[in-house]
């Protein structure tokens, strides 16, 4: 289960649940891309709102709706600057995680390109280096508002499957329980992770050249 934070306290990005006026700094962020994912865990409807600080530009404020079924995904290049998130709702606890290349927190497994379905579990990642040709990236689960993040170079495409309803603010959202992606990402490194924030939303992905 994910640990709970109160006060503030040094974070790799792996799950917390970050209780009301307490704060997590990442340090250091990612050069490149990352996403940050946020969930009000409250089973009120309270709102959530979370503090972002990082090197020396402005506070940004991240408003995290309660009784959601997704998590708000924050993608942002924080230029390897220590980022730190504080929980400024008046009540409401927030889930928090974020990935990308190069963070410790999340040790990926391998993808082979063989077209078989290998779990991905809540954070989880698998990565391959991708083929010059066009693949078919394919995402499978079995429970509601399954959360996948792909990174390939400076690209980043997020979506959720099993949802009923339109999710707003991912690439690609569907209530089906698999969506397939063709793709060709030019040998680009591939990181596929799990970002839901439900421990019991396993996922599996499948890889394939065409």
């Amino acid at each position: 289960m994910p640990s709970t934070a109160g006060g503030e306290t040094a974070w790799n990005g792996s799950p917390i649940t970050l209780s009301v006026n307490s704060s997590v700094t990442l340090s250091p962020s990612t050069n490149g891309a990352m996403v940050l994912a946020a969930f009000n865990t409250d089973t009120k409807n309270n709102a959530g709102q979370l503090l972002l600080t990082w090197g020396g530009n402005t506070p940004t404020t991240l408003d995290v709706a309660a009784l959601q079924n997704a998590p708000i995904l924050l993608t942002q290049d924080f230029e390897g600057n220590a980022v730190t998130v504080t929980n400024i709702s008046q009540q409401a606890p927030i889930w928090l995680a974020a990935y990308g290349p190069g963070l410790p927190s999340a040790n990926p497994g391998t993808l082979p390109d063989n077209g078989q379905f290998y779990s991905l579990g809540p954070y989880t990642v698998r990565s391959t280096i991708s083929a010059a040709s066009y693949q078919r990236l394919v995402f499978n689960a079995d429970k509601d508002y399954t959360v996948f993040v792909v990174f390939a170079g400076p690209m980043v495409t997020t979506l959720v499957i099993n949802a009923p309803e339109t999710v707003s603010g991912y690439d690609y959202s569907t209530p089906d329980n698999n969506y397939p992606m063709t793709q060709n990402w030019m040998g680009q490194t591939l990181w596929v992770i799990n970002l839901s924030p439900t421990v019991s939303a396993d996922g599996q992905i499948s890889l394939t050249s065409l």
